[in-house]
């Protein structure tokens, strides 16, 4: 019979687990290669890439916490109608950005898609705990708040493997062998062992449950005594409300952001009491108290986020931000009538069915927000249009800025092409954004149409102190790039086929050099240092005395 102290034997499932996270670091290092070779070109096309991209960050680590745990029929279900909704999001996020946008996977994909898989794996995961659909809160919370732990410490285990190896490899360096700190720093090495060592973390972590119990029940312990005092620090909030006034809290314009915060941070510890409803018949009166107390306030603090919210979407119209925001702030409502009404009762005893349906609806809001029926940026393009059709937006006061970098190609599109171009060029200068003032070198140059039609929030933003333009070929492909500087720095402009795009920055370092540029005393020469190109990836030398040589 083994002792506290001496780990039982490794089952087969968790012997694969190291296994697994090897093979999902080798499929990373592969799908991160800036020129993958060897790849089909379908996986490198956008959807199929931002797919991949996130299916491999996610799915080995639902796969490595349920392996063994899971009735396999169960496990390669979820596995694949996880797939499948992934495939769905990453195609939707691919096509609505296209070429012109942030690389897939963008980063609300990414953020979504790792809540998805978190609830989906979890309610699933109840299931197959306790046998029975739908499963019982207590197993869920059981399933949730181990699997949570689990993946925690595994990554901690992860982040001292890194420390010790990176300590080793300064060791090593101080004697002259540097092949290990050079064999550290290569992702080709990195990325599977990251892998490897976060699937040993988790296969050690399932051998030592007690420990894993332990400290659960001490981090909740913990967790339970803070709730009396953010209980009393949020009611201390509300009872001076009337005595500060509301406009002070909405002239922050962080109102929504830090009430959703404190929201978050109630509905966390309010569970931290509670736990699996058993708990909260035995908790101190003092956090018992708090809960409810906690329960009361949180749907002010709710309110006062959607006010908030909705002022600002009055004034401004709808932008992704503030989409998602409205949609936090829903989930938040929900939540505080929920608890509201659990408070009410013996134990707070519905708490658990209210987070089982929240969890639920959760999952569905995430799939829609990333979808074409609830898209943020689909929704705030159609709201701004028909604010500027009906008056509610001035054309002067039109956000272009907003079309042009968040809202995809067909926002920018949208500012090239009647009516929208007619109307917000019938405007008045936008308020706070006087004429810029530009120099051109030589005087003869004029700034390519579209440019000047693209870019003039940038020109009145960044020019209208006075700012130097020249327009020249750079790389000799006969299109003209476009050079603004305000200062000693001349920002670079290129135009692609979603429009312009700033590439880069010449320093003229001292304002002779820039007096010099203005009067035309400049040429265009390749430089005289090569490129390193390493795997396909180029490389510039990046002088250390860059003004002048």
């Amino acid at each position: 019979m083994p002792s506290e102290t001496t780990a039982p034997p490794m089952s087969r499932a968790a012997a694969l687990l190291p296994a697994i996270g090897l093979g999902q670091g080798i499929a990373l290092h592969l799908l991160l290669l800036d020129a993958p070779r060897g790849l089909p070109g379908w996986l490198t096309a956008p959807g199929p890439y931002a797919l991949g991209l996130t299916g491999m960050l996610l799915l080995p680590v639902s796969l490595m916490l349920a392996l063994g745990r899971w009735p396999g029929r169960l496990l390669w279900s979820w596995l694949a109608a996880a797939t499948a909704l992934l495939a769905a999001m990453a195609w939707h996020d691919a096509g609505w950005w296209g070429p012109g946008g942030p690389e897939a996977p963008s980063a609300r994909l990414l953020g979504s898609a790792m809540a998805m898989v978190f609830l989906g794996h979890h309610l699933l995961g109840a299931a197959a705990r306790g046998g029975r659909w739908p499963p019982p809160y207590a197993d869920c919370f059981e399933q949730a708040w181990q699997d949570s732990l689990r993946l925690a410490l595994a990554f901690a285990f992860l982040g001292a493997f890194w420390l010790v190896l990176e300590a080793g490899a300064a060791l090593f360096s101080l004697i002259g062998l540097e092949g290990l700190e050079r064999l550290v720093n290569r992702r080709s090495f990195a990325l599977p062992a990251s892998g490897l060592i976060l699937g040993l973390g988790l296969a050690l972590l399932g051998l030592r449950e007690r420990l894993s119990l332990a400290l659960r029940s001490l981090l909740l312990t913990l967790l339970a005594w803070l709730m009396p005092l953010l209980a009393l620090l949020a009611a201390g909030f509300l009872l001076a409300l009337p005595l500060t006034g509301l406009e002070r809290l909405w002239h922050t314009q962080l109102a929504a952001g830090g009430l959703l915060g404190a929201a978050a941070l109630l509905i966390l510890l309010i569970n931290a009491v509670h736990q699996d409803g058993l708990v909260m018949a035995t908790a101190p009166r003092l956090q018992a108290t708090a809960a409810r107390l906690g329960a009361l306030v949180l749907p002010v603090l709710a309110l006062l986020a959607l006010w908030a919210l909705a002022l600002r979407v009055g004034q401004y119209g709808l932008t992704p931000d503030r989409v998602l925001g409205l949609a936090a702030g829903g989930v938040a409502a929900l939540y505080a009538a929920g608890y509201l009404a659990a408070a009410a009762r013996p134990g707070m005893a519905p708490l658990g069915a209210v987070n089982q349906v929240m969890a639920w609806a959760s999952l569905a809001l995430l799939v829609l927000l990333n979808s074409p029926l609830a898209a943020p940026e689909r929704l705030s393009f159609n709201d701004q249009l028909a604010r500027l059709a009906d008056g509610r937006t001035a054309p002067g006061r039109f956000d272009r800025g907003l079309f042009q970098r968040e809202l995809g190609p067909a926002g920018r599109a949208a500012l090239l092409h009647p009516p929208l171009r007619d109307m917000v060029e019938a405007g008045p200068p936008a308020l706070g954004l006087p004429e810029p003032q530009l120099r051109f070198v030589p005087p003869a140059t004029r700034l390519p149409d579209s440019f000047a039609e693209q870019q003039q929030e940038t020109l009145r933003s960044g020019c209208w102190r006075g700012c130097d333009v020249m327009v020249l070929d750079l790389d000799g492909d006969g299109r003209p790039e476009v050079l603004l500087g305000s200062t000693l720095r001349l920002r670079v402009w290129r135009e692609a086929a979603e429009g312009w795009s700033e590439l880069g920055s010449y320093n003229r370092c001292a304002q002779e050099a820039a007096e010099a540029s203005r009067e035309g005393r400049y040429s265009l020469e390749p430089s005289p240092w090569r490129d390193l190109v390493v795997e396909g990836r180029r490389f510039r030398l990046e002088l250390r005395q860059p003004c002048g040589f």
